[in-house]
């Protein structure tokens, strides 16, 4: 029991840890990495607990739920995987435009499957330089597993904690128009600020104003927000409390010119705003919003459960893109320790992927 006691110290620390994080910064990545450290020791201290109690039959049935979860998920979690992302991408290939974007499912389904049949073959008598090499391939799959598991923790709690208090501008990130009108993603997001703002109304708040985001593409044949505008209008929505920035290009050129559109119209008074955005884009919006000077409290819009998995996967590449220096450094710090401990590198190979 006594192990199952510190387990539940640390349980508690990181859950204290991560509560004042995520209070000062829900978009942090050290929030997600406490929130995961939490779970794993809350996990840990109820097994150790349910092995201590084996006499109880609660216990002894959830300890082994637990161990048999585990046992499955080393043995076929990869397998699992390659099934799950080649079903999402035949989904999502039939309903939306082929394109490299919209292929992120099967490419991973090709990886995960690559990885499995290269674990095969390491099982063999393989020169040392090529065991070295896969110990060292293996460690850096486990440093992405890892990430992208804090990525995937930190934008479902972003998504959870739903912003408080009373908004003046609400701001409404485009995402391309569909031959000059609103396609089904961005309206998600205009409906889903035209919710928030009959909320407030409803609590006897003031009309938050709507800033429409979103420039002309190339392939378009009027900007994004003037689109946004007329479909909000059509909604319902009084146009005199629409504001429109059409110059963005890319979210971090939304926040930015969102921003100066609002201090503009807000003539030096103080204000709070809030963005809306598909839940899948959420996290890495939160972070330009908080470049640019504005609040960083986002709501996010429901997303075709199908699009989800391939549009997360997408943030995430474009999450590492942002801080590219932070990541590869880390990477090949990662690289260097796994050739410095080769041995160790070898266990984890044998452990994770045989």
């Amino acid at each position: 029991m006594a192990d199952a006691m510190w387990a539940v110290i640390g349980a508690a620390v990181f859950g204290a840890a991560f509560a004042l994080v995520f209070r000062r910064n829900k978009a942090s990545f050290a929030a997600g990495a406490l929130f995961d450290l939490f779970i794993l020791f809350a996990l840990t201290a109820w097994l150790l607990f349910a092995v201590g109690t084996a006499g109880n039959p609660l216990t002894r049935v959830s300890a082994t739920v637990m161990v048999i979860f585990l046992i499955f998920t080393l043995s076929f979690g990869a397998h699992f995987l390659v099934g799950f992302f080649l079903l999402n991408a035949r989904i999502v290939l039939r309903r939306e435009k082929r394109s490299l974007a919209n292929s992120l499912s099967l490419l991973a389904a090709f990886g995960v499957a690559a990885l499995l049949a290269a674990a095969v073959f390491m099982r063999g008598t393989q020169p040392e330089w090529l065991r070295t090499l896969w110990g060292t391939l293996t460690c850096l799959i486990i440093f992405h597993f890892l990430l992208a598991s804090v990525f995937l923790t930190t934008l479902i709690l972003f998504n959870l904690a739903r912003p408080k208090g009373e908004w003046d501008y609400i701001v409404v990130l485009g995402c391309g128009l569909a031959g000059g009108e609103v396609p089904p993603l961005l309206a998600s997001r205009i409906r889903r600020a035209l919710v928030c703002a009959e909320k407030q109304a409803r609590r006897g708040g003031k009309t938050p104003v709507l800033v429409m985001s979103g420039g002309q593409g190339a392939d378009e044949p009027r900007p994004e927000a003037e689109a946004m505008r007329d479909f909000a209008v059509a909604q319902g929505y009084a146009a005199g409390q629409i504001l429109t920035e059409e110059r963005s290009v890319n979210t971090e050129e939304n926040m930015r010119f969102a921003r100066m559109v609002i201090e503009k119209h807000a003539e030096g008074a103080a204000y709070k705003s809030v963005f809306v955005t598909n839940n899948f884009h959420l996290l890495r919006a939160a972070h330009f919003a908080r470049r640019a000077g504005l609040g960083p409290e986002g709501v996010g819009a429901k997303t075709a459960w199908y699009y989800v998995p391939n549009a997360v996967m997408r943030e995430f590449i474009a999450f590492l893109a942002m801080h590219k220096i932070k990541y590869a450094a880390t990477a090949v710090a990662v690289a260097a320790l796994s050739l410095i401990f080769p041995e160790a590198a070898s266990s984890l190979a044998r452990i994770f992927l045989h």
